[in-house]
């Protein structure tokens, strides 16, 4: 199956009691733009898609369903450009899990978005993620709430320069220290020495309190503390009692001004809370946790 330039490619809500089972797809490729890929709601089975090509996506869409599983497939999002900015999420749905996928903003690592899935567990086995951070939609930044559930097993980070798992065996923690890991991974040492870390997945940096303002995928703030450093390409996330949602990525810095891109569509200005996030690294752990 081959489309081109279609709104929605599967939607099990437009016609009838919204109850219909979905189908699984094998072997499709869409190569032209998507605005989603799914629009479905049923509590009778799942969703899954077999070795296809899904290139040029806005979003996944929507999936509640049982389950939804992606295996061994591509999937590209659409570069933000002009009036089409980056999803708020990139995928609303129950526990997703992506097997031996690629999921990419395909630039050379030059769009650094964050991929955020709404969803309340996020499986990632296998593969390779080019793009910035995984978030779980549903974060807090005091720990706990979804934010921790994202996990990884053998998952190449092209970005990160990285692979992402569950556990590391064989480490050299002296090379290992700079490296980006999960928080809540076991490290297997040379010699043998098990370290948990049960901290959080991510780490969060917090900026400080701005009014955002988005224009064509944009946004920029004046830091109001110049000793935060602000390296290029970090994925930003915002929060405050009304809204949660990624800023994009980090694409310049000039002084304290801060210029951010790949930013979701926001109605109106609003006061946020703004917050670096990072996945932890082994130097982040402090030393009565090994």
């Amino acid at each position: 199956m081959y489309c081109i330039n279609v709104h929605t490619f599967i939607s099990g809500r437009q016609i009838g009691s919204e109850q219909g089972t979905p189908p699984t797809i094998r072997n499709a490729s869409i190569a032209g733009f998507c605005k989603q890929l799914l629009y479905l709601q049923t509590g009778f089975s799942g969703f899954s898609a077999y070795q296809s090509n899904f290139e040029s996506l806005w979003s996944l869409g929507t999936s509640y369903t049982t389950w939804t599983s992606f295996n061994q497939c591509h999937i590209k999002f659409r570069r933000p450009k002009g009036d089409i900015n980056a999803p708020r999420y990139h995928l609303i749905s129950n526990v997703v899990s992506f097997n031996d996928c690629d999921v990419i903003y395909f630039a050379n690592c030059k769009l650094p978005i964050p991929l955020v899935f709404k969803a309340p567990k996020v499986n990632i086995n296998g593969g390779n993620i080019e793009g910035g951070v995984v978030l779980s939609g549903d974060f807090t930044t005091v720990g706990g709430g979804k934010l921790n559930n994202v996990f990884y097993t053998n998952v190449r980070h092209k970005c990160l320069g990285t692979i992402l798992s569950d556990t590391y065996t064989g480490v050299n923690i002296k090379l290992f220290g700079d490296k980006p890991i999960p928080g809540y991974a076991k490290i297997i040492t040379r010699k043998d020495q098990k370290f948990n870390l049960e901290k959080q997945t991510y780490k969060f940096i917090y900026l400080g309190g701005y009014k955002i303002a988005e224009n064509k995928g944009e946004t920029s703030f004046r830091l109001k503390k110049d000793k935060n450093i602000v390296p290029l390409g970090s994925s930003v996330v915002a929060y405050s009692r009304q809204h949660k949602t990624h800023l994009g990525y980090v694409s310049k810095v000039e002084g304290n001004l801060i210029t951010l891109k790949g930013v979701p569509k926001l109605n109106k200005e609003m006061e946020m809370d703004v917050y670096l996030c990072v996945l932890f690294t082994l130097n982040d752990v402090i030393e009565k946790d090994i």
